[in-house]
């Protein structure tokens, strides 16, 4: 019986990681395990108003896709819903462009 307990002991490991810690670890390795990187930082220069330096920021979040990120991964999302999604974001690329080449 003590032994069994042993080793059950010895398998577990006891990190000094803070709990963000480990999920920001266990997020990174997850995105690089699926082919995704994370973001890079978005730096804005504050040259006068703040109020336009924001409106600057929000320019480049919509550019590089943050926000759209951001809603699709607001809740789970099923392998097939996501096929989908990603069936018709294609089909309106392709139609787009398309409508640009004539």
């Amino acid at each position: 019986m003590l032994d069994g307990l042993v080793g059950i002991l010895d398998s577990v490991r006891i990190s000094s990681r803070t709990h963000g810690e480990a999920s920001r670890d266990a997020r990174e390795h997850w995105m690089m395990n699926r082919g995704e990187t994370e973001m890079g930082p978005l730096e804005v220069r504050v040259e006068g108003s703040v109020d336009r330096a924001l409106g600057r920021l929000k320019r480049a979040m919509a550019r590089e896709g943050v926000l759209k990120e951001l809603k699709t991964r607001r809740f789970y999302e099923k392998p097939s819903v996501k096929a989908k999604r990603k069936r018709r974001e294609a089909e309106r690329r392709r139609r787009r462009a398309l409508r640009t080449r004539d």
